[in-house]
């Protein structure tokens, strides 16, 4: 009941603005290695996702897809998977894990920014690269349960306007952008010139809740 409680009290957007927070101080401390950069936002993300939903599971790792219980060669693999959220248990070395593809409820495929220009983004660069996931996971897992997480989105124009175009275009996935940027100036809520998207992390955490139910 304790436990219920704390969690319904959590402040999402609190928590979202911390994320990018600490996202983006990461960089300021020098830690600017694209591999590196991408993979503190994944541990950031896990680790809020792990409190808000702690009946569930989240690794970095590979989806198990055929079903044998012994994997012969890299073709019976996924390919890396930046966050499995998963039930149940997985073969885990670290905190990567194996997973079988029966356990996997969805999976996260995280950016730590997108670009845009005259108020266009590529969208087509994401679509691909989402569409190439859902190819290497033999199709196993339907579009809606591939989510893209973006922790920031550079905009010269309209935060509003980026955001709508990335959840139109990239349909049946998901996709969630935790702040804005205008220019090179980070977008906070509360100061000159800066916002966090509303509600992007809990809508997150409720979307993976409602596919458990």
């Amino acid at each position: 009941m304790e436990e219920l409680m704390q969690l319904q009290k959590m402040d999402y957007d609190k928590i979202q603005e911390n994320l990018w927070w600490e996202a983006d101080q990461s960089y300021r401390a020098g830690l600017r290695n694209t591999t590196l950069s991408g993979r503190i936002c994944e541990e950031l993300l896990i680790e809020s996702l792990r409190k808000c939903i702690p009946n569930l599971k989240f690794n970095s790792g590979q989806i198990i897809l055929k079903d044998t219980s012994k994997v012969k060669n890299e073709k019976e693999m996924s390919s890396q998977i930046d966050i499995i959220v998963y039930e149940g248990e997985a073969h885990k070395y670290g905190e990567i894990v194996s997973v079988e593809k029966e356990k996997v409820i969805l999976v996260i495929e995280v950016e730590k920014r997108i670009k845009s220009k005259n108020e266009t983004v590529n969208i087509e660069k994401y679509e691909q690269k989402l569409n190439n996931l859902w190819e290497k996971l033999d199709k196993n897992i339907l579009k809606d349960k591939i989510f893209l997480v973006v922790f920031f989105s550079s905009s010269i124009h309209s935060p509003e306007r980026i955001k709508e175009l990335v959840d139109s275009k990239l349909k049946p996935y998901n996709c969630y952008i935790f702040c804005a940027e205008k220019g090179k100036k980070k977008i906070k809520s509360g100061e000159e010139g800066k916002i966090s998207y509303e509600n992007e992390f809990e809508r997150l955490v409720n979307d993976i809740k409602n596919l458990t139910k």
